[in-house]
C-alpha cells in the first residue's frame, strides 16, 4: 500500500480512508475493469429484438470482445479474481450487460442464458490462454518429419497450421459461435453465413 501511495503521491493513509486493506483495493481494481467491459448499452437498441441479422450479431461480437479485453487488461490481477462483494457486484453488471444483448439478438430465457454463457466462457478463454502468445507455436512444426501413418490428418494440414492473429481468430470464432447461437432467428442462412 506504501509503494502504490508513493506511486500515487498520496499519504498512504489516504488509501487506507478508501480501501480496508491490499485485497481490498485489487477487488476495486478489478471490479472497475469488469465493469468496464463492453460500454453502456443504448437502451432503445436492446428494447426490442434485432430483426436484421448484423444487429443481432455485432451486440454480441462486441459484448464477448470486451469481456476478453477487460480481462487480458487485468493481467497478473486475473489470479485475484474472488469473491469479494466489489467484484460481484461487477460480475451482475456485466452478466445484465451480456443477458441484454442476447435478448436484443432475439433470444430469451434458457436460449438467452445459454448464449450468454457461451460468449463469457469463450471470451473468459481466450482471455487465460491469449492466442497471440501462442500464434508462433505452428513454427515448432518447421523442419519436423511428420510420419503420415502415425499422424495422418496432422500431415496432411500442418501447411495450414501457419502463424495466426489472435484477435482475428478471436473475431473469427466469435462470429462462428454467434452465427450457431441466434441461428435463423438472427437471420443466419443454414451454412452459417449472416444475411
Amino acid at each position: 500500500m506504501r509503494r502504490i501511495a508513493d506511486r500515487l503521491g498520496v499519504n498512504p493513509m489516504t488509501l487506507y480512508s478508501r480501501f480496508a486493506n491490499r485485497d481490498d483495493l485489487v477487488a476495486a481494481v478489478v471490479a472497475e475493469r469488469l465493469k468496464s467491459a463492453i460500454a453502456p448499452a443504448v437502451p432503445s437498441v436492446l428494447a426490442t429484438p434485432a430483426a436484421d441479422g448484423d444487429q443481432a450479431v455485432e451486440p454480441l461480437v462486441a459484448f464477448a470482445r470486451s469481456v476478453r479485453d477487460a480481462l487480458v487488461g487485468l493481467g497478473p490481477l486475473l489470479a485475484e479474481l474472488q469473491g469479494s462483494p466489489r467484484v460481484a457486484e461487477s460480475v451482475l453488471v456485466l452478466t445484465d450487460r451480456g443477458l441484454a444483448a442476447t435478448c436484443a439478438a432475439g433470444l430469451d430465457g434458457v436460449d438467452a442464458v445459454s448464449a450468454f454463457r457461451s460468449l463469457f466462457w469463450h471470451a473468459v478463454g481466450f482471455a487465460v490462454l491469449q492466442p497471440q502468445l501462442w500464434a508462433h507455436a505452428p513454427a515448432l512444426l518447421d523442419g519436423v518429419e511428420i510420419d503420415p501413418t502415425e499422424f495422418p490428418v496432422l500431415a496432411r494440414l500442418a501447411p495450414e497450421l501457419g502463424q495466426f492473429d489472435g484477435d482475428e481468430l478471436f473475431d473469427t470464432t466469435t462470429r462462428a459461435l454467434v452465427a450457431g447461437l441466434i441461428g435463423p432467428a438472427g437471420g443466419a442462412t443454414p451454412q452459417g453465413e449472416m444475411t
